[in-house]
């Protein structure tokens, strides 16, 4: 980043918290994101923070992951970093999301658990009449859709699986079979779902291992949200994809509120969706995974 950039984003991060931040600032990268620089600037004068940021072109996606943090924070059941600005400016062409920075430490046993338990008390309490949410927002980089519904079915039919679907079709000659197959799995979404659904509730909506961060004391932070109201099944879907999440964790949830008889396989439904988006976005090595969900589910 250059120094013209770095001086622009302390001098409007003074301004917005009214204190003096000043350099030298010391820089340390942040690894594991994907889609944006990441780093902790901690100045000579003034806090320590979280910074990541991309060209101007990024700045939807910093204030839709702003909103969705807020929403998370509103609840009181889940901690999350507190959000201290956004920074944009198209003459330099940078935008940045500007975060408090956590000092991470070791997750104990009860760590997870007490996660677990967080995680069941969101969805039990942050809940809503209606699917979806004030607006679209990002799940990695990929659009997402967030449409108001007043049907869970008709919501992940269309503005889940169809719309990446769509996706896919228009980027992979490979993808018709799978296609089909979903369009099956869609027409059948009645019957797998019939008697099973549940009251709308708030989702983190990208709950992978890499989304947790556990500080000094063990407590957990929820990061990289991609909110809605929608199952909380839905939330396991990704939860339950790459793993990292011990027995603790959904031992603490299954305390506070238990899924219903018959989870697994509709997590498998769940399970598609990111699948598909990991199609879309990292490319065909996720094929199989897409094979191996419909597979579970008899298409």
């Amino acid at each position: 980043m250059e120094t013209t950039q770095i001086e622009a984003i302390v001098d409007a991060l003074s301004a917005s918290m009214r204190e003096t931040i000043s350099g030298p600032i010391d820089r340390r990268i942040c690894h594991g994101g994907c889609i944006h620089r990441a780093e902790v600037w901690s100045p000579r004068i003034g806090p320590t923070f979280f910074i990541k940021w991309g060209d101007h072109a990024k700045l939807d996606m910093f204030r839709q992951e702003a909103v969705g943090l807020s929403a998370l924070a509103d609840t009181g059941t889940v901690r999350i970093p507190r959000v201290l600005f956004i920074f944009a400016d198209e003459d330099i062409d940078l935008a940045a999301l500007i975060l408090e920075a956590i000092e991470v430490g070791s997750p104990s046993r009860s760590s997870w658990f007490d996660f677990g338990q967080q995680l069941a008390h969101l969805h039990q309490t942050a809940t809503s009449t209606r699917f979806g949410f004030a607006a679209d927002n990002y799940l990695g980089s990929a659009n997402q859709l967030n449409g108001w519904s007043d049907q869970w079915i008709e919501f992940y039919a269309t503005q889940r699986l169809g719309f990446q679907m769509r996706w896919l079709q228009s980027q992979y000659r490979s993808a018709r079979s799978i296609v089909a197959r979903c369009e099956r799995l869609i027409a059948d979404l009645n019957e797998i779902l019939r008697d099973q659904l549940e009251s709308p509730t708030l989702i983190h909506g990208d709950l992978w291992s890499g989304n947790v961060l556990f500080d000094r004391e063990g407590r957990a932070y929820l990061i990289d949200p991609a909110v809605y109201y929608g199952q909380r099944e839905a939330e396991w879907g990704m939860i339950d994809l790459f793993g990292g999440f011990p027995p603790e964790f959904r031992e603490g949830y299954f305390d506070i509120w238990p899924l219903k008889s018959g989870y697994q396989v509709r997590i498998s439904l769940y399970r598609l969706y990111h699948c598909i988006n990991h199609w879309n976005l990292f490319g065909e090595s996720y094929l199989s995974a897409c094979d191996q969900e419909l597979r579970k589910l008899g298409y």
